[in-house]
């Protein structure tokens, strides 16, 4: 069965809210897509963690035309976000895709926002597993830069004391 539904995602800091229908096929199109998953960690490791000599095709999920986020929509663009092992705080993590996500923004009438995430995140780890993260389980640190980055469950930079979503975020308008 089919479920349609309105997606938001919020990008902290500067960056505005970008909002589209997404189509989520449920289980059964993030259980493919943590399959290919696992197929893309077997290629990035074979490949000595270099994306360039992996096959396109595992790194673009068939389902991207539904990611809430346009930039993993277009066809000739991947539909995960790959790490350089060299990245500090994402030396955990080898990659992501948000595809089967979805924050759920809402903007009250003072112009704050707040989220209710749902759906999964597929986070490759670089020691090989792969999982289905959710999305509550996201949680967001700060950057030199007054931007927020997102972790996951298992990276150093992932303490019990940071906000999980849902949260109020300030009214990015404002800032």
């Amino acid at each position: 069965m089919k479920r349609y539904m309105i997606a938001g995602l919020v990008s902290i800091g500067i960056a505005g809210t970008l909002f589209c229908q997404a189509q989520l096929g449920g289980g059964p199109d993030a259980q493919a897509g943590t399959q290919q998953a696992r197929q893309l960690m077997t290629a990035l490791q074979q490949a000595n963690w270099n994306e360039t000599r992996v096959d396109f095709n595992l790194m673009r999920l068939s389902d991207a035309q539904y990611a809430e986020n346009e930039d993993f929509r277009p066809s000739d663009r991947g539909s995960f976000v790959i790490y350089t092992s060299d990245d500090p705080d994402y030396s955990e993590v080898a990659f992501y895709t948000p595809v089967y996500a979805k924050q759920n923004v809402h903007r009250d009438a003072n112009g704050n926002w707040t989220t209710n995430p749902t759906g999964v995140y597929i986070v490759g780890y670089r020691n090989g597993n792969v999982a289905q993260v959710p999305a509550a389980q996201l949680k967001w640190i700060d950057q030199p830069d007054g931007t927020r980055a997102g972790v996951f469950p298992g990276q150093a930079a992932y303490p019990p004391s940071l906000s999980p979503l849902p949260v109020q975020l300030p009214n990015p308008i404002s800032q």
